[in-house]
């Protein structure tokens, strides 16, 4: 290696230590004690066990339960929501399991899945935003649920779905178009999957981890009636595109959000949505922002995603996203500082599935892609339990000189008012290690955790559930020790109690 390039190292490692991260002897629990997966294996089996007559008898009663509890939840005091909700978590997860055992089931476990979430939903507009331990039950039933119901389609391999769920009507005065089959209005709000390293570390290292990651704007002209979705990527900054375009990339996972005509600022005035979305459409077409990989939503000549839809709603008086709440684990914070997550207090995309300034009207559900979905889930989360109890993100040295002369061509052209090939707010170092995580340290561990899950099929007739998964990841991530050492520095005594 030329002279040169050790003297740019020597004042690196002087400046910029690789393991800036040292070690920790925190321990912070993995969360809350994971009940559900036990309990779909539970009524899986019982399922299995019975006769179809039987089966049928014990899902009927199932879901006469379920309808019981939703009135009940819908007249309950404040007070006793937590209890009540926590109940209906469990009851679909034992729907969801008796399901999994008979595919006759699965529509009827499905819809009951998608009506409660619509409830719930309706009438979580209704209670205070700030009774956390109410905020938290209708998250962890909303959560549930959905995994409950991705594990039914997991599990029955060639059940037929349809791709587009529709879960809901919202009135909307904005200018609309068809597209893809389905109404869509100026202001509505998309959630989607397929997001990069950052957005999934975001989504999944939070206090309510999500399945979602990105997010975008829809802007209908009101007088061609065109619908365009408007985002942030990084490396290309502020994209408009068509909403195909944007499904694909998102890989056909997403939500549809429409704003409420409840909400009282829209009863007043209802094309505050579409104004949202023009504030931010003409802000783009005049002066094209770069990607913010800081996420300082105070600063808008850059953008990323959700500050995008941030600032559109802003705009308008309309304030979203009212509980930025720091990652959780606490002691995520520091390894967030060396990926260059600036700020600590994020913009999960997945809050505004909870958000009562919205209602849910469509889901885009690619069950071809939802295993592939789950195992970089189980990665990541494994990753992430690892990082909350001291592990490291390193990176080799021997690429620190291209990765300086990447980010000095990158300001460059940022100079020139070309896109930065290194996103701004991220210096050489930072971009490193999200290159080391997303290029060297995860394909390794999905392949391993892919491996063991097939294998696991073989054995055992039946795929792993997404907690069974998680485990393999985590084990992966230890077996992998000394294989990512310079990577991703792990503490193995650490991991091997949390696997205990």
């Amino acid at each position: 290696m030329p002279a040169k390039y050790f003297i740019i190292i020597a004042a690196f490692l002087l400046f910029y230590p690789s393991w800036a991260l040292s070690g920790t002897t925190n321990r912070v629990p993995p969360g809350e004690p994971q009940k559900l997966f036990p309990l779909f294996e539970e009524h899986y089996l019982a399922g299995a066990a019975l006769s179809y007559e039987e089966s049928s008898a014990a899902m009927d009663s199932f879901l006469a339960q379920g309808e019981a509890l939703l009135l009940s939840i819908e007249r309950s005091a404040l007070s006793y929501l937590p209890e009540k909700l926590d109940k209906l978590r469990l009851l679909e997860i034992k729907i969801c399991g008796r399901a999994s055992a008979e595919k006759r089931f699965a529509a009827k476990a499905l819809t009951f899945i998608y009506k409660a979430r619509r409830r719930m939903l309706h009438l979580s507009r209704t209670w205070p935003g700030d009774n956390t331990p109410v905020r938290d039950a209708l998250y962890r039933t909303l959560s549930g649920g959905r995994l409950a119901s991705e594990e039914v389609l997991v599990r029955l391999d060639d059940l037929m779905l349809s791709p587009l769920i529709m879960l809901g009507e919202g009135k909307s005065l904005t200018p609309a178009a068809v597209v893809q089959g389905i109404k869509v209005h100026s202001g509505d709000v998309l959630i989607s999957g397929g997001g990069g390293l950052v957005s999934l570390l975001i989504a999944r290292g939070n206090a309510r981890p999500g399945k979602y990651s990105h997010s975008a704007i829809i802007y209908v002209d009101d007088e061609t009636g065109e619908a365009r979705v408007l985002s942030s990527f990084p490396f290309r900054g502020t994209v408009k595109m068509s909403l195909a375009e944007y499904l694909e990339r998102s890989n056909y996972s997403a939500i549809l959000l429409r704003p409420a005509s409840y909400v009282p600022a829209l009863r007043e005035d209802p094309l505050l949505p579409h104004k949202a979305a023009s504030f931010i459409w003409h802000k783009a077409e005049s002066a094209p922002a770069s990607y913010d990989h800081e996420m300082n939503w105070n600063d808008d000549k850059r953008f990323f995603p959700e500050e995008m839809i941030l600032t559109a709603y802003n705009s308008v008086g309309i304030s979203l996203w009212a509980e930025r709440e720091a990652p959780m684990p606490p002691v995520l914070i520091r390894w967030f500082d060396s990926l260059g997550l600036s700020g600590h207090t994020f913009l999960p995309p997945s809050y505004l599935e909870y958000d009562s300034h919205f209602v849910p009207i469509a889901e885009w559900i690619n069950k071809e892609a939802l295993g592939d979905e789950r195992l970089t889930f189980a990665v990541m989360d494994a990753l992430l339990h690892s990082a909350a109890m001291g592990a490291e993100v390193g990176y080799s040295y021997d690429e620190v000189p291209l990765a300086l002369l990447a980010k000095t061509w990158s300001v460059l052209a940022g100079y020139r008012g070309r896109q930065p090939s290194v996103p701004d707010g991220l210096s050489p170092f930072e971009a490193l290690r999200i290159r080391t995580l997303s290029e060297k340290v995860i394909p390794v561990l999905r392949e391993d955790t892919r491996r063991v899950a097939h294998w696991f099929k073989e054995e055992n007739g039946r795929n792993v559930n997404y907690l069974e998964l998680r485990k393999i990841a985590e084990k992966a991530l230890q077996g992998r020790k000394n294989d990512l050492e310079g990577y991703f520095k792990t503490y193995e005594a650490e991991i091997v109690e949390y696997l205990r």
